[in-house]
């Protein structure tokens, strides 16, 4: 048990001393800035972009007005079946790949990546 902390302890060091784990902070910089420009893009929106944004909320309200019967017919054992789908695009697959792809590009210097 002792052998299994210190070879954890020595790989998380030797880790993080890699060069490429600098970029991270970089990284999360540019996240914020995306975050940033898209709260901010709405201001800079011209009448096309307004109205395929209307389009997408009057679409996406429209569910809304079908969700009761869709909810009655996923009770049914043909819907149970059908909806059996959602397991597998749980969160912890597109979480998962993303850090790996992240750690990929890290781990190759892939600034693409």
């Amino acid at each position: 048990m002792k052998l299994n902390k210190i070879f954890f302890f020595i790989t998380t060091f030797y880790s993080f001393s890699f060069s490429q784990f600098k970029d991270i902070s970089s990284d999360f910089n540019r996240f914020l800035k995306t975050c940033e420009d898209v709260f901010i893009s709405p201001a800079h929106w011209k009448q096309t972009d307004w109205l395929i944004f209307s389009g997408s909320v009057v679409a996406t309200a429209g569910t809304f007005l079908a969700d009761k019967h869709a909810r009655i017919f996923s009770k049914t054992s043909f819907g149970d079946q059908l909806f059996s789908i959602d397991n597998a695009f749980n969160f912890t697959g597109p979480a998962l790949g993303i850090v790996v792809i992240y750690g990929y590009g890290l781990l190759f210097e892939d600034p693409k990546i």
